[in-house]
Protein backbone atom coordinates (compact mmCIF):
# COMPACT_ATOMS: atom_id res chain seq x y z
CA UNK A 1 0.00 0.00 0.00
CA UNK A 2 2.87 2.36 0.70
CA UNK A 3 4.19 3.92 -2.43
CA UNK A 4 6.50 6.73 -3.36
CA UNK A 5 3.48 8.89 -4.14
CA UNK A 6 2.04 8.30 -0.66
CA UNK A 7 5.27 9.56 0.84
CA UNK A 8 5.43 12.56 -1.49
CA UNK A 9 1.85 13.50 -0.55
CA UNK A 10 2.64 13.07 3.15
CA UNK A 11 5.74 15.25 3.04
CA UNK A 12 4.09 18.02 0.99
CA UNK A 13 1.02 18.13 3.21
CA UNK A 14 3.18 18.04 6.34
CA UNK A 15 5.24 20.96 5.04
CA UNK A 16 2.20 23.11 4.18
CA UNK A 17 -0.20 21.82 6.86
CA UNK A 18 -0.94 25.18 8.51
CA UNK A 19 -1.77 26.91 5.25
CA UNK A 20 -3.33 23.90 3.52
CA UNK A 21 -4.90 21.69 6.16
CA UNK A 22 -7.33 20.05 3.74
CA UNK A 23 -4.54 18.88 1.39
CA UNK A 24 -5.59 20.55 -1.85
CA UNK A 25 -2.08 21.87 -2.60
CA UNK A 26 -0.47 18.49 -1.87
CA UNK A 27 -3.00 16.67 -4.06
CA UNK A 28 -2.55 19.25 -6.81
CA UNK A 29 1.23 18.97 -6.78
CA UNK A 30 1.12 15.18 -6.69
CA UNK A 31 -1.38 14.96 -9.54
CA UNK A 32 0.74 17.46 -11.51
CA UNK A 33 3.80 15.25 -11.09
CA UNK A 34 1.89 12.16 -12.20
CA UNK A 35 0.24 13.96 -15.12
CA UNK A 36 3.57 15.34 -16.35
CA UNK A 37 5.09 11.84 -16.20
CA UNK A 38 2.17 10.49 -18.24
CA UNK A 39 2.45 13.37 -20.69
CA UNK A 40 6.17 12.75 -21.17
CA UNK A 41 5.52 9.10 -21.92
CA UNK A 42 2.80 9.98 -24.43
CA UNK A 43 4.94 12.64 -26.13
CA UNK A 44 7.82 10.21 -26.62
CA UNK A 45 5.46 7.55 -28.00
CA UNK A 46 3.73 10.06 -30.29
CA UNK A 47 7.05 11.29 -31.70
CA UNK A 48 7.76 7.82 -33.06
CA UNK A 49 4.31 6.63 -34.14
CA UNK A 50 2.20 9.68 -35.08
CA UNK A 51 2.99 12.10 -37.89
CA UNK A 52 3.41 15.80 -37.16
CA UNK A 53 0.58 16.71 -39.57
CA UNK A 54 -1.87 14.58 -37.61
CA UNK A 55 -0.88 16.03 -34.25
CA UNK A 56 -1.04 19.61 -35.52
CA UNK A 57 -4.50 19.00 -37.00
CA UNK A 58 -5.95 17.79 -33.71
CA UNK A 59 -3.83 19.86 -31.29
CA UNK A 60 -6.76 21.79 -29.78
CA UNK A 61 -8.83 18.65 -29.19
CA UNK A 62 -5.82 16.86 -27.69
CA UNK A 63 -5.26 19.81 -25.35
CA UNK A 64 -8.89 19.82 -24.19
CA UNK A 65 -8.83 16.06 -23.59
CA UNK A 66 -5.54 16.41 -21.70
CA UNK A 67 -6.97 19.17 -19.48
CA UNK A 68 -10.06 17.11 -18.68
CA UNK A 69 -7.91 14.07 -17.87
CA UNK A 70 -5.65 16.18 -15.60
CA UNK A 71 -8.64 17.65 -13.74
CA UNK A 72 -10.16 14.19 -13.33
CA UNK A 73 -6.86 12.89 -12.06
CA UNK A 74 -6.64 15.73 -9.53
CA UNK A 75 -10.16 14.94 -8.31
CA UNK A 76 -9.24 11.27 -7.94
CA UNK A 77 -5.99 12.08 -6.12
CA UNK A 78 -7.71 14.48 -3.74
CA UNK A 79 -10.42 11.95 -2.89
CA UNK A 80 -7.86 9.18 -2.44
CA UNK A 81 -5.71 11.10 0.04
CA UNK A 82 -8.34 13.28 1.75
CA UNK A 83 -8.64 11.06 4.83
CA UNK A 84 -5.32 9.29 4.52
CA UNK A 85 -2.94 11.89 6.05
CA UNK A 86 -3.19 10.71 9.65
CA UNK A 87 -2.67 7.08 8.63
CA UNK A 88 0.45 8.13 6.77
CA UNK A 89 1.53 10.28 9.71
CA UNK A 90 1.26 7.27 12.05
CA UNK A 91 3.36 5.29 9.61
CA UNK A 92 6.19 7.81 9.27
CA UNK A 93 6.08 9.82 12.50
CA UNK A 94 9.12 8.09 14.02
CA UNK A 95 11.58 8.72 11.20
CA UNK A 96 15.05 9.60 12.34
CA UNK A 97 16.22 13.13 11.44
CA UNK A 98 18.90 11.92 9.02
CA UNK A 99 16.49 9.64 7.18
CA UNK A 100 13.96 12.49 7.07
CA UNK A 101 16.53 14.82 5.47
CA UNK A 102 17.61 12.21 2.93
CA UNK A 103 14.01 11.37 2.00
CA UNK A 104 13.23 15.09 1.86
CA UNK A 105 15.92 15.59 -0.78
CA UNK A 106 14.59 12.58 -2.67
CA UNK A 107 11.08 14.06 -2.62
CA UNK A 108 12.45 17.41 -3.83
CA UNK A 109 14.27 15.65 -6.65
CA UNK A 110 11.17 13.66 -7.59
CA UNK A 111 9.16 16.87 -7.77
CA UNK A 112 11.68 18.59 -10.07
CA UNK A 113 12.68 15.58 -12.19
CA UNK A 114 9.51 15.42 -14.36
CA UNK A 115 9.81 19.11 -15.17
CA UNK A 116 13.49 18.80 -16.08
CA UNK A 117 12.76 15.73 -18.20
CA UNK A 118 9.99 17.64 -19.99
CA UNK A 119 12.38 20.47 -20.80
CA UNK A 120 14.97 18.00 -22.09
CA UNK A 121 12.35 16.27 -24.26
CA UNK A 122 11.32 19.64 -25.68
CA UNK A 123 14.91 20.60 -26.48
CA UNK A 124 16.29 17.34 -27.83
CA UNK A 125 13.35 15.39 -29.27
Amino acid sequence: MNSVFDYIYFRIKKKFYRRDNNGIFAAMLLSMIQSVLLLEFLVVISKFFISRDLTSTYAKQIGIIGAVVCLGHFYHTYNRYYTKYWKLWDLWKNESPTIKVIKGWIVFTLILAPLIIMILIGVYL
